[in-house]
């Protein structure tokens, strides 16, 4: 029947989109661990800044900037996909509830119109 094949296309559906939200989940999570990395990099990078300039070594210093303004731009950048993924996952979220509503009302509508195993005997 149409609503059976119906059926088991949105039930397709909505593991892929749950699968999909997992996947968004882990990484926002593996980006903020990296903009904190990148961020404990920069932290690093201006203190041996700091050193250089203490130690009377300007060139030490200027390249201890630039470190840390590399990693400043590299954990600017893995920020912004954690919140895109952070973003990705509240779409999800709203499509898998569209889905989950439609696999419910098709259950329904399947469970409804089966023949019951007492007519068929």
């Amino acid at each position: 029947e149409q609503a059976v094949v119906l059926l088991a296309s949105w039930q397709h559906r909505l593991r892929i989109t749950r699968s999909a939200q997992r996947m968004a989940a882990h990484l926002a999570q593996v980006a903020r661990s990296l903009a904190a990395n990148a961020r404990a990099a920069e932290v690093e990078a201006e203190h041996e800044a700091r050193s250089c300039c203490s130690a009377g070594d300007p060139a030490g210093a200027v390249v201890a900037r630039e470190e840390a303004i590399h990693w400043q731009a590299e954990g600017a950048k893995a920020q912004k996909l954690a919140d895109h993924a952070c973003l990705g996952m509240q779409d999800l979220h709203s499509q898998q509830q569209v889905e989950e509503g439609m696999v419910e009302r098709l259950q329904l509508h399947v469970s409804s119109t089966r023949p019951s195993s007492d007519a068929s005997s």
